[in-house]
């Protein structure tokens, strides 16, 4: 009886070990195996998939970029605001702003050495659902299980809403 119960426990033990390093190893895939994984979870709950992030319109008033959006989003998710000159790498400009009703927008200074000149460059939003609210998490996964469509993007082990909108204007 003593052997049998040292046999169960022996067997539990290595149950339970090769399920920990079964999940160790999933954890170290490179990113690439990762973005499968991400993909392929299911969604929180019975909820709405969100998948609409458009850039309406990008103009310049009184030496601020001027950017304007919809989406379905929640209210209150963040968004993050990329602004890069054409020709460069190099982050221009960064800002967040909240989703309201639908709607988002930006107001971003313009760097003194654009005033008077035609800038092209591109203008990013990117909503994370990393570095949103606790009750936003629950709506679109904490890991983004809810969004869906082309605009979505695998970043590590989460998904995200991308969207980019290039534009020429005088300032």
């Amino acid at each position: 009886m003593k052997q049998k119960l040292l046999f169960w426990a022996l067997g539990l033990t290595v149950i339970a070990a090769v399920s920990i390093g079964v999940a160790f190893l999933v954890e170290a895939l490179p990113l690439c195996c990762q973005k499968e994984k991400v993909e392929q979870s299911r969604p929180t709950r019975k909820s709405q998939a969100y998948s609409q992030l458009n850039i309406t319109s990008v103009t310049s008033k009184e030496g601020k970029i001027v950017i304007r959006g919809i989406t379905d989003l929640p209210n209150s998710a963040r968004l993050l605001v990329f602004i890069t000159e054409e020709g460069t790498d190099s982050l221009k400009l960064q800002r967040w702003c909240e989703v309201m009703e639908g709607k988002f927008s930006v107001f971003v200074t313009s760097p003194q050495e654009w005033r008077g000149t035609l800038r092209t460059f591109t203008v990013k939003v990117v909503f994370d659902p990393r570095i949103q609210a606790p009750a936003i998490g629950k709506r679109v996964g904490n890991r983004g299980q809810n969004l869906q469509g082309e605009k979505v993007n695998s970043w590590g082990k989460s998904n995200r809403l991308e969207t980019e909108y290039s534009i020429t204007l005088e300032f």
